[in-house]
């Protein structure tokens, strides 16, 4: 009888775990947001990082369970086509097969965070290590009126791969380069700015990138605080928080 009664309650457990398939949340367990699928979506906001060259877009109307975000360094530009801009959209992301691309009207301002860096040695283990020591925000406009002249006009509305300007602060306008591969796009910039972009040449330093964070919590004991600066602030719309060369 006892036999009988444990199969029965087994076969109840079991019947109940078949109800919930592995990407559902269940009844007082946190939920799993998945990532956001293809499609395309009009964009709330976005962010670029100037460490790691990454983009972080928020979008509306994702998909109930999924995060409303990407945050990606490998995402293409394209300016939104006229009839688009006619019809009053601002920004669209179109999430593909093949990676993502980000369409902005003329006036679409990126916010932008530029990080101030400086190689040091970590005292614990004499390991060079390159520290963001301030941070500095403002905007990025990539297609400005006035960068239409500056780019042929297929390239205008193609999506290419693009590093924005050198840092100002205030706020820049148009691109530092684009191309239609990332390696395209880091030659162009090398060639009009003699230099490479910054999340290039940090990732080719090789040295691993300390964040403000990272550095209080490696205080002796867990504690202390860092030597991170807010630098000044050239506010853009508020946002949330965000292309590159992609670390191996």
């Amino acid at each position: 009888m006892r036999a009988m009664r444990w199969m029965m309650v087994a076969g109840v457990v079991a019947g109940a775990a078949g109800c919930f398939s592995a990407g559902e949340p269940r009844t007082g367990a946190r939920a799993v947001q998945r990532a956001l699928p293809a499609g395309e979506y009009a964009v709330q906001s976005a962010e670029y990082d100037d460490a790691t060259g990454q983009y972080r877009v928020m979008v509306l109307g994702a998909p109930a369970g999924t995060r409303p975000v990407l945050e990606s360094d490998d995402l293409r530009l394209a300016r939104l086509s006229d009839e688009a801009v006619a019809r009053g959209e601002r920004a669209q992301l179109a999430v593909e097969a093949d990676g993502a691309v980000l369409r902005l009207a003329p006036d679409f301002r990126v916010a932008y965070v530029h990080n101030v860096t400086q190689e040091q040695t970590d005292p614990g283990t004499g390991q060079r290590e390159t520290v963001v020591v301030r941070q500095e925000t403002g905007f990025w406009t990539p297609f400005a009126a006035a960068m239409a002249g500056n780019m042929v006009a297929n390239a205008l509305f193609a999506p290419h791969y693009v590093y924005p300007p050198m840092y100002a602060p205030g706020g820049m306008v148009g691109v530092g380069a684009w191309g239609a591969s990332r390696a395209a796009a880091l030659d162009s910039y090398r060639a009009n700015h003699g230099t490479l972009p910054q999340p290039a040449r940090l990732a080719a330093a090789g040295a691993p990138l300390k964040r403000p964070g990272d550095v209080a919590r490696a205080a002796p004991g867990g504690a202390g605080s860092s030597k991170f600066k807010q630098g000044p602030v050239a506010k853009p719309r508020p946002v949330g928080r965000p292309f590159g060369i992609r670390r191996r």
